[in-house]
């Protein structure tokens, strides 16, 4: 199996530049819409895009470096969840793309039928940086009291009720990697945690969810925050900080910000299936902060402000 570099074509210290330019190559080549959409063509197509999408980001580049090409593709769930995406370039030159178009079945990004499914709740953080979990499995055994004998027909087991097994839950811990998302899902064990004995059943499946966070909404991918911002920062602009679930980023006002606005930082939002994309965007609503409490100073500077400002209206209605 060739990795992702070989499929490029390009070595493993490869610019960004240079990964961009060998895709570009390869999608004129090898995409459907130019050569009869053959099946073989469609498969290099998809290789093309799937080993593009992973080293053209720095982050799932690195991540995909540390791991190696058969773990990423088996714990980063990028395994045969890729579709043809349309590219710019070939689309400027050669029409719509309608390979593009069919979508992919809906049921398969979806646990497999029959399976056990077992929710994991992780923050913002934990789906970037990864996480040891715990979680309860629900695990079915023999009755001690009838043996897994008893049944409806033969009569009720106070023990099991006639199930002829009893319920339990049992700990354990499973790794999640980075760059998980919400609804993804895991065979537990490939994610069982390296202490712990796999005695389970091949049909458990661990899927993520997300716990919600104070100081951002989410829709989907993306999410939405309000910062408070002095009077003075939104009048004459400058440099801020928005907080983001990554930490804090610097955006620069323009000056005569009105209050209210909403400003959008591309790509801070959370992760998304491969299939649609990388990241969502994070939006904040500015809000001016009025403060409550001034010194004298204080007071004395915002009521001269105030003054020429009256004094300005007063010049222009003249």
């Amino acid at each position: 199996m060739k990795n992702y570099y070989e499929i490029l074509g390009v070595k493993r210290d490869a610019a960004s530049e240079e990964i961009k330019h060998a895709y570009r190559n390869l999608v004129k080549k090898f995409h459907p819409d130019a050569n009869n959409h053959s099946e073989e063509a469609k498969e290099q197509f998809q290789a093309i895009s799937e080993a593009y999408q992973v080293l053209s980001n720095e982050e799932s580049r690195k991540q995909y470096d540390s791991w190696g090409h058969t773990a990423y593709r088996k714990y980063a769930g990028h395994a045969g969840r890729y579709t043809w995406q349309e590219d710019e370039d070939y689309s400027r030159e050669n029409g719509h793309c309608g390979a593009c178009q069919t979508p992919k079945d809906d049921n398969e990004d979806e646990p497999p039928p029959h399976s056990i499914r077992v929710a994991v709740k992780m923050s913002y953080q934990e789906i970037f940086t990864g996480a040891v979990k715990s979680v309860e499995i629900p695990l079915q055994e023999p009755c001690s009291s009838c043996k897994g004998e008893s049944n409806a027909a033969s009569g009720k087991c106070h023990a099991c009720h006639g199930r002829g097994y009893v319920e339990r839950k049992q700990k354990v811990k499973v790794r999640i990697p980075a760059r998980t998302y919400e609804r993804c899902f895991y065979p537990l064990a490939d994610i069982l945690y390296e202490e712990e004995e796999n005695i389970f059943p091949e049909n458990i499946i661990i899927i993520v969810l997300l716990k919600e966070q104070k100081g951002f909404e989410r829709k989907n991918y993306h999410l939405y925050s309000v910062r408070q911002v002095s009077y003075m920062a939104m009048a004459l602009g400058g440099e801020i900080e928005i907080p983001t679930i990554e930490g804090t980023a610097k955006y620069h006002l323009e000056p005569g910000t009105r209050n209210g606005a909403r400003i959008r930082l591309a790509g801070q939002g959370l992760w998304m299936p491969p299939k649609i994309g990388n990241r969502g965007d994070l939006y904040i609503t500015l809000q001016v902060e009025v403060p409550k409490k001034l010194n004298a100073r204080q007071k004395a500077a915002l009521q001269a402000f105030w003054d020429t400002m009256q004094e300005d209206v007063g010049t222009s209605t003249q």
